[in-house]
């Protein structure tokens, strides 16, 4: 059926086609032949036929293209209802850009190609190193706790055991009060430093197991990083003794961070040198300031024992998970954590 339009436009012509067809009476009256009256008749007849139809067509068209173009409109609205990231804010794990780590690729070969754990994509892991791959708390306890005395102040051994795993700058403020930091901190942690080095560095020795952890991972295809409160040089020399060295994709030390730990900066920093995100990534550690300190860069964390701190203490920081040591981490090496 016609639109109104349609009708009316037929109904015009249709007048229209009368009308020729009286102007062309006198001629065809005088024409003898019939045959020219009904030829002009037809084609007054079929005028409003072809209208019609040639409206109806055009209709149907138009009717065409607009579904086409509310289909492509709805497609589009669709589009743009999903965001390209779905974790837009730190909480939910996405890391702001660090212009210090503008050069940063994600480019990975096939060995290093990303692995499933738990539903998530697991693509590096960031190891603590005192306590975690050497063992060295106490070591470093009984540095800390000398370099006090040194210094006059009476601080006793399980004082400070129970604050290793924080850098300096977060462990001498819990013993000295601002004056004393500003008379006496920088010169304090200096001489920890050299009396550490001098007398009991020799004494670090690696858990065992460390290296063959290590080596599974990287296995996987899984990226490594160490990030520690330790001192750049300190740092190297720890990571020589666990002979892991050449196994390693980065380092991070105190010194490539305003803060060190449980403040997230260490953490940060190791995923952004990695290009990875902290839900692409887990944080093995022995100390409540690793998982802290992981928890606030939006990082999951392994807890060990083998730093001294009790199961509860390490779960009650964050720990999804705690096992002995690096030795037993190997052993009951868990593909629900690590994507066996």
């Amino acid at each position: 059926m016609c639109s109104p339009l349609a009708e009316q436009t037929s109904s015009a012509r249709a007048l229209q086609a009368t009308r020729i067809v009286r102007r062309m009476q006198p001629s065809c009256e005088s024409d003898p032949d019939p045959d020219a009256k009904r030829a002009v008749a037809r084609r007054a007849q079929s005028a409003p036929t072809a209208v019609c139809t040639f409206a109806a067509s055009l209709t149907l068209s138009i009717m065409i293209a607009a579904s086409y173009m509310r289909a492509a409109e709805e497609c589009t609205r669709g589009s743009k209802r999903r965001p390209v990231k779905p974790r837009s804010r730190r909480v939910s794990g996405s890391l702001p850009r660090d212009p210090r780590h503008e050069q940063c690729e994600r480019v990975f070969t096939l060995a290093e190609a990303p692995f499933f754990t738990g539903g998530l994509m697991l693509r590096a892991a960031i190891f603590d190193v005192d306590g975690t791959l050497v063992d060295s708390v106490d070591l470093h306890a009984l540095a800390w706790c000398e370099a006090f005395a040194h210094f006059g102040h009476d601080v006793s051994f399980e004082e400070v055991r129970s604050q290793i795993g924080k850098g300096g700058d977060k462990l001498l403020p819990v013993f000295l009060s601002e004056a004393e930091l500003r008379e006496q901190g920088e010169q304090l942690e200096t001489w920890r430093s050299q009396h550490f080095k001098a007398n009991y560095l020799t004494m670090v020795r690696p858990f065992s197991a460390v290296p063959d952890v290590l080596r599974k991972l990287r296995d996987q295809g899984t990226r490594i990083a160490v990030g520690s409160s330790a001192k750049k040089d300190e740092l190297k020399m720890y990571l020589d003794i666990a002979g892991i060295a050449d196994l390693l994709d980065v380092t991070v030390s105190s010194e490539d961070v305003d803060r060190s730990k449980p403040d997230p900066d260490v953490f940060e920093t190791a995923l952004h040198k990695l290009c990875v995100e902290p839900l692409e990534a887990i944080v093995v550690g022995d100390s409540p300031y690793d998982a802290q300190a992981a928890k606030g860069a939006g990082l999951q964390t392994i807890g060990l024992l083998s730093g001294g701190f009790s199961e509860e203490s390490l779960r009650n920081a964050g720990c999804i998970a705690v096992y002995p040591g690096p030795a037993a981490l190997l052993a009951k090496f868990d593909p629900s954590l690590f994507g066996g």
